[in-house]
């Protein structure tokens, strides 16, 4: 591990990131202080869970949304559409996508993973 950078990976995308740690724009002065004062049940150097700015946002109905491009081969869609009704059971949510395509309303259902806000 580079002592100046977190390898940070989003927990919806899988996305890697590694960001690089500077203490002066930081509330701690050094990268292992930031560990024990952010992520106290990670050891230094380990990869932090967190969401990417492409999925921090809750998905709402609406919404309009793009299926992500290799997530999952299901749906043939890849335009646009809105977010027409959600489940959740529990922690789980699946959300349900009206799209038009060729003058035609189809719709389909799809994880959070699957979706892109835009």
């Amino acid at each position: 591990m580079n002592n100046n950078r977190i390898h940070t990976k989003c927990s919806v995308c899988g996305r890697d990131r590694f960001i690089h740690f500077k203490g002066e724009y930081a509330e701690v002065d050094t990268l292992q202080d930031w560990y024990k004062e952010y992520h106290p049940n990670l050891q230094f150097g380990d990869p932090v869970p967190n969401k990417c700015i492409d999925c921090f946002n809750e998905l709402k109905i609406g919404d309009i949304v793009k299926k992500r491009f290799g997530a999952g081969s299901h749906c043939g869609f890849e335009n646009k559409g809105a977010i027409t009704k959600i489940y959740t059971s529990g922690s789980d949510t699946i959300y349900k996508v009206e799209y038009v395509q060729e003058n035609k309303k189809q719709t389909t259902l799809l994880a959070r993973v699957e979706l892109l806000k835009i």
